[in-house]
């Protein structure tokens, strides 16, 4: 077992993302098809794209085209998603030190399909909820399915005192 400190490897984890997402930044610029045409962002406009995004953020429409961002409170649900966020991925690494890596794999599914059949209340979801569509329905059937599938294999732990020396027989040579 490695002695490695969940909240150290948790802020290593943090500081790659934040280098990633700065290095990753200029394909924001590049022409992506978006839906009704291609982008207008460039360098120039970073500091107006900023300044739209934080106004936005904040709950306040920065421009008459624009009217979904007074719809719900996007500060307080982002700070619920880093608090939420939080406890997921350092509990993720405490199971990960203490466990396995299976257990924050089985952990990830169940959360994931929680939050697919919770996304339809509209007291969690604010006014964007909408009733799951065949494909969502199926696409949680079959995680869980799988997720059940892989848990009633009979796995083969290496490590345990009973297949302690034990190793599978070379090929033969024919």
């Amino acid at each position: 077992q490695m002695d490695l400190d969940v909240m150290w490897s948790f802020l290593w984890a943090s500081v790659w993302q934040v280098l990633w997402g700065l290095f990753l930044l200029p394909l924001e610029w590049a022409p992506w098809p978006v839906p009704g045409g291609s982008s207008s962002k460039s360098p120039s406009t970073l500091a107006t794209d900023l300044g739209e995004a934080w106004t936005c953020f904040m709950g306040l429409d920065p421009g008459a085209e624009l009217s979904s961002c007074s719809a719900e409170p996007a500060w307080a649900l982002f700070l619920m998603y880093l608090l939420l966020n939080l406890g997921h991925n350092v509990l993720g690494m405490w199971l990960i030190k203490q466990l396995s890596a299976l257990w924050i794999s089985v952990g990830s599914i169940i959360c994931g399909n929680l939050v697919g059949v919770l996304s339809v209340v509209p007291l969690l979801s604010g006014k964007s909820a909408a009733p799951l569509k065949l494909e969502q329905v199926l696409a949680l059937t079959l995680s869980s399915i799988a997720m059940l599938v892989y848990n009633l294999g009979h796995g083969r732990d290496t490590q345990s005192p009973e297949t302690k020396g034990l190793e599978e027989a070379p090929p033969s040579e024919a």
